[in-house]
């Protein structure tokens, strides 16, 4: 009964560090002229010409 939940225990302390993930990320402008019109026209329209 003890190995059953000792081998249990470790499974599910394990198996925490197997779903780990290192995420990478980069943040890059997006030039004006790739920007589809009718996206540019609905961010007008919802941030009402804001600058920030």
């Amino acid at each position: 009964m003890v190995k059953k939940y000792c081998i249990v225990f470790l499974f599910c302390f394990f198996s925490h560090w197997t779903y780990a993930q290192v995420k990478i990320e980069k943040e890059s402008r997006v030039m004006s002229k790739d920007v589809p019109e009718i996206a540019v026209k609905w961010l007008e329209d919802v941030f009402d010409h804001k600058k920030n």
